[in-house]
């Protein structure tokens, strides 16, 4: 059986990481309408760890 995942999504400095990795800048400005401070986590309900 295939083990989900969770995952994050996190802007720091106006740069975009998702899982912790930074995104290029065009990825970044695509989304940038959805910047805010802090931080999103995300987990299924039968995930075990992000």
């Amino acid at each position: 059986m295939l083990q989900k995942k969770g995952y994050t999504i996190e802007w720091k400095e106006g740069d975009l990481y998702i899982n912790h990795q930074k995104q290029s800048k065009d990825i970044s400005d695509k989304y940038r309408k959805y910047e805010s401070t802090g931080k999103i986590k995300m987990m299924p309900d039968d995930a075990e760890y992000f």
